[in-house]
């Protein structure tokens, strides 16, 4: 019965190719849906909004809807469209199901079902605790570095952010040589790599520190380029305090926002602002005394 219902849907069309590797690490099949069109329109610039609803067999009225959040998907359409973009093993029906089940019911019972079925299988984005090992913020000058090879990997376009910080060249083979040695970054040939791209450092007395000289380049890097524009409405820094509960609470509506950040810059029609977010997420432990 399970092959049979797999065989089927091997059998749509899969538009160009699987783009997003698991559908387990989304927890909003909105968010999904976003980040596959994201992903299609930035390997194809002409690849409108309209051209992906008809792909997914869709109008583009209601597919707009559905990712603003003003429609659902339903129990009739959602295997289509997920087979359409990729998935076609059970396992990913019965998640996606979940996901549309969450949104659209009414009845409390199956919703915390559906709830509960999601928390189960979601695959969280990598959060590694690296308190015994805080290379990364053994300076404001290592964390930006570090931040600029997890997101650029040219070692020449790193140094020149790196040198619009104010860090020497000098001090800039330092830190790199230093990250390397601590396997946090590799180098091949002409490219560094990122080998740990999330990290959170929850019990290193360096955190304060580190954010206050961070805090210091950062305005001093905005004065010498005559301020930086957030786009509407940002905020770029945050001290909070939370329990241990609400911390990780806290940490999934992170990811989610960075989801959701990530897909509206790739929708830009005409780039004149630019701000920059971190993976890195960076917190103290708080001992009671």
């Amino acid at each position: 019965m399970n092959q049979t219902r797999n065989l089927d849907y091997r059998r749509v069309k899969i538009l160009v190719k699987k783009l997003i590797s698991s559908i387990f690490q989304y927890n909003d099949y909105r968010v999904l849906l976003l980040d596959d069109f994201t992903k299609r329109s930035t390997l194809n610039k002409r690849y409108s909004l309209r051209a992906y609803a008809r792909d997914l067999e869709l109008s583009s009225g209601h597919l707009s809807s559905v990712l603003k959040g003003r429609k659902s998907l339903n129990l009739t359409n959602y295997k289509s469209i997920f087979s359409k973009i990729g998935f076609i093993e059970e396992k990913e029906f019965d998640y996606a199901e979940k996901l549309v089940i969450y949104k659209i019911t009414d009845n409390q019972i199956l919703r915390e079902e559906a709830l509960d079925y999601i928390n189960k299988h979601y695959e969280s984005l990598r959060m590694k605790d690296h308190s015994e090992r805080d290379g990364i913020i053994n300076s404001a000058k290592h964390l930006i570095i570090y931040m600029t090879i997890s997101r650029i990997s040219d070692c020449r376009t790193v140094e020149k952010v790196a040198d619009s910080f104010g860090i020497s060249t000098k001090c800039f083979k330092a830190i790199t040589d230093e990250l390397i040695c601590l396997g946090y970054i590799k180098k091949e040939g002409k490219n560094f790599f990122a080998v740990d791209k999330n990290v959170a450092i929850t019990a290193s007395p360096k955190i304060l520190g580190c954010a206050a000289e961070l805090s210091e380049l950062l305005f001093a890097n905005m004065k010498e380029n005559g301020g930086i524009n957030f786009p509407l409405k940002s905020t770029h820094s945050l001290i909070m305090g939370f329990d241990d509960d609400s911390f990780h609470q806290a940490i999934e509506v992170y990811k989610q926002f960075l989801h959701q950040i990530y897909r509206i810059s790739q929708n830009t029609k005409s780039i004149n602002k630019i701000t920059i977010f971190t993976d890195i997420l960076t917190t103290t432990v708080i001992e009671n005394t």
